[in-house]
């Protein structure tokens, strides 16, 4: 699997190399043996076991697009579009250039502009237009729908922005994803079922976070862990599985010292940037269990203040929901009743629709002043 990480180039520019490797952490790490200064990873599709494009042409594209240039496409926006401005340019330029000529051409043998030089600034400006048309039109905006029709609960038209995406994933992400609308609805048995032809097809460590991410719905918090770690086994330098696997053996067993033993264990420069959060989400929430409240509060105020700029939106609000919870707990805990019942208010409509009850409970249990009670029973070995 190839990865992009940034490194620190001359004066003090970033740089981006590509490197084939195992996972992100190991990229990383060969970026650092090649003798580079590493200040991030910037793609890791471990997860999702990959992303590729089914259009010949525009494979293609993403195959031959320079490093920096697959970081631009990777952060969307304003990256994005000035990607797609300068590809056009670069595929109309022999064009561009003839039509300017021919503009100058036509000044300097009539003394005037005419219909040729309209035509020429008309083709000039078609990467600016055609740049606008797919940051509106194309994939990355149908993903964002999605994600944003998934987490209002929208879920026929979910499924609607899924199938204009089905030219342009590969079939597990598109399965995935189908499963996560159909596991937000309660079908968590059809979910699974339309995962389950991938096992041993795409690779374990995708295949079994999706499982473990349709059984935490379903609340079968058991198996959820239990995949979870077999995923972790398929890769166990992932970082967003040890922090993921940090906070479950923190909540759903109350078991600190696995959940230490996971964190302990990440190499955060392996984290992409727009993750770094989840370090001191999770932090805080070993906080919260080690009854160090006014600690917690300060981590997972930070980490709901980096998520809630994170962009696109959509694709962050579920994280932010489930952040903004533990913080209800943090200040329920402090006796700050108050901003508990803010952020408990406000994020209750999509946490009950997604079947956060177990979050929703620590809440409430903090309020009430009651102690936790844990799913999923605690390993047999002292801390």
């Amino acid at each position: 699997m190839q990865f992009i990480v940034e490194v620190e180039g001359d004066a003090g520019r970033s740089d981006f190399v590509r490197i084939e490797a195992a996972s992100g952490a190991l990229a990383v790490e060969e970026a650092k043996k090649a003798g580079h200064r590493v200040i991030a990873l910037r793609t890791d599709d471990s997860l999702t076991g990959g992303i590729v494009l089914r259009d010949v042409d525009a494979r293609e594209l993403l195959e031959n697009m320079s490093a920096e240039d697959r970081v631009r496409l990777g952060e969307g926006g304003g990256s994005l579009w000035l990607l797609a401005a300068l590809e056009i340019a670069r595929r109309l330029r022999w064009l561009i250039a003839l039509a300017a000529v021919a503009a100058v051409g036509e000044y300097v043998m009539g003394g005037a502009f005419g219909w040729i030089s309209v035509a020429a600034l008309g083709l000039a400006l078609t990467p600016l237009a055609g740049a606008t048309f797919v940051t509106w039109f194309g994939p990355t905006r149908a993903h964002e729908a999605f994600h944003l029709a998934h987490f209002e609960g929208r879920w026929d038209d979910a499924l609607h922005h899924l199938d204009a995406l089905s030219a342009h994933l590969d079939d597990f992400t598109l399965a995935h994803m189908r499963a996560k609308v159909l596991g937000s609805q309660g079908a968590h048995a059809e979910a699974l079922r339309t995962i389950e032809p991938y096992e041993g097809v795409v690779p374990d460590v995708a295949y079994a976070s999706q499982v473990a991410t349709i059984l935490d719905r379903a609340h079968d918090y058991d198996g959820a862990l239990r995949w979870s770690e077999r995923a972790l086994a398929a890769q166990p330098d992932n970082p967003m599985l040890l922090l993921e696997l940090a906070q479950k053996r923190a909540v759903l067993a109350g078991d600190l010292a696995g959940a230490e033993a996971y964190l302990a264990r990440l190499d955060r420069a392996s984290l992409m940037p727009p993750m770094r959060f989840s370090v001191a989400w999770v932090e805080g929430v070993h906080a919260l269990e080690r009854k160090r409240y006014a600690e917690a509060r300060a981590r997972l105020e930070g980490a709901v203040a980096e998520v809630a700029n994170l962009k696109p939106r959509a694709i962050y609000a579920g994280m932010l929901v489930v952040v903004r919870l533990f913080l209800a707990e943090a200040y329920a805990r402090t006796g700050e009743t108050e901003l508990a019942l803010g952020h408990l208010d406000a994020t209750r409509p999509a946490a009950t629709l997604h079947q956060l009850d177990i979050l929703l409970d620590r809440v409430e249990r903090a309020l009430r002043g009651d102690e936790l009670d844990y799913p999923v029973q605690k390993p047999e070995y002292d801390e």
